[in-house]
């Protein structure tokens, strides 16, 4: 096995309903979103892939296309979130969902392109499924080792 590479593990049934669960609202956010911030409009673009094993999520500042993407899909008990950010970074997330949880947090797993020492990334995600078509994201932003801000994300469902 190579180095990095995580085996999937068996998730006992409480586990395995949570994660369903979980990885069922985060498909269900599939569609288009918008979200004010500090003057700016974030649009996110959720798709499912992968025969409903994945979800492609897209973001951008006012249209811009050169933003992010993630894939959020499941992996063992565990929800893997891995980010392509604009920030010229990888970060990969790990979330373990909780029983009739309408929140998911994603944990920092670990980093790919982090330079140089000191360089901004995204340490935590956290989703709060509000309903069918209101969605909050919370982002804890890093540097130089510390948090710098969370960046708070109120979506609303266009499409």
């Amino acid at each position: 096995m190579s180095k990095g590479v995580k085996p999937k593990t068996e998730a006992s049934a409480t586990e395995a309903a949570a994660l369903s669960r979980a990885f069922e609202k985060v498909k269900a956010l599939a569609g288009e979103w918008e979200a004010p911030y500090d003057g700016k409009i974030m649009k996110d673009t959720f798709r499912v892939v992968s025969s409903g094993s994945a979800v492609l999520h897209t973001e951008s500042w006012n249209g811009d296309t050169q933003g992010a993407v993630s894939l959020i899909y499941p992996n063992g008990n565990e929800l893997w979130l891995d980010h392509y950010c604009d920030l010229e970074n990888q970060p990969r997330f790990t979330a373990h969902p909780q029983p009739n949880s309408d929140v998911v947090v994603f944990e920092l797993r670990d980093i790919t392109n982090l330079k140089p020492p000191g360089a901004e990334y995204f340490h935590r995600g956290t989703f709060y499924f509000v309903d069918r078509d209101h969605h909050i994201q919370d982002w804890q932003r890093f540097k130089d080792g510390k948090q710098k801000e969370i960046l708070r994300l109120d979506f609303r469902r266009v499409k």
